[in-house]
């Protein structure tokens, strides 16, 4: 497989015959400070009561089964434990007439469109699990329909349109 790639990329790059000798460069960064979802006192007491009774030979089968509710009150004492806040970043690069973004965490498709869709780059490429995990960044339709990635998400909704609008926001500095 290498050779291949190696050969239609070898192939590829001797096909250029024109080709921008000096490419405008530029980066941008934002630190965002992003809260963690919320969990009542009242949940806390149910993920503790749910997962009380079961012994690791169980837990290990309810959690390779992907019970919703095993994963939901895993998540829920996960997030009681964790600071309420944590700052993470978002990045944007220009490499001349094209804009690169990098996102914390596992971002949702819906996220990434939104993003090339607003950029004001013809040509806009968005990478996830840069600089930081966050985790699940689910869309607010996703929060809305429930999935194992909304179960098992420490972000709150909100967190993927707020990180599109950081992004975009980049990359309309890096296009002027």
């Amino acid at each position: 497989m290498a050779n291949a790639v190696a050969g239609a990329a070898f192939q590829a790059w001797s096909s250029i015959h024109s080709y921008q000798p000096s490419l405008r460069l530029a980066s941008a960064a934002e630190t965002l400070a992003l809260r963690r979802q919320e969990v009542t006192e009242e949940e806390i007491a149910e993920a503790k009561r749910r997962l009380s009774g079961a012994d690791s030979a169980q837990q290990a089968r309810i959690a390779t089964s992907a019970d919703p509710r095993w994963l939901e009150a895993t998540r829920i004492l996960e997030l009681a434990s964790a600071p309420p806040e944590r700052e993470t970043l978002v990045q944007a690069l220009r490499i001349g007439e094209v804009g690169l973004v990098g996102l914390p965490g596992e971002i949702f498709v819906e996220i990434g469109l939104a993003i090339k869709q607003r950029s004001p780059f013809a040509r806009t490429l968005v990478g996830e699990l840069a600089n930081d995990n966050l985790g699940y960044v689910p869309s607010d339709r996703a929060f809305d329909e429930g999935s194992y990635e909304v179960y098992t998400s420490a972000v709150p909704p909100g967190t993927g349109a707020l990180l599109a609008d950081t992004a975009v926001g980049l990359l309309e500095r890096l296009a002027d």
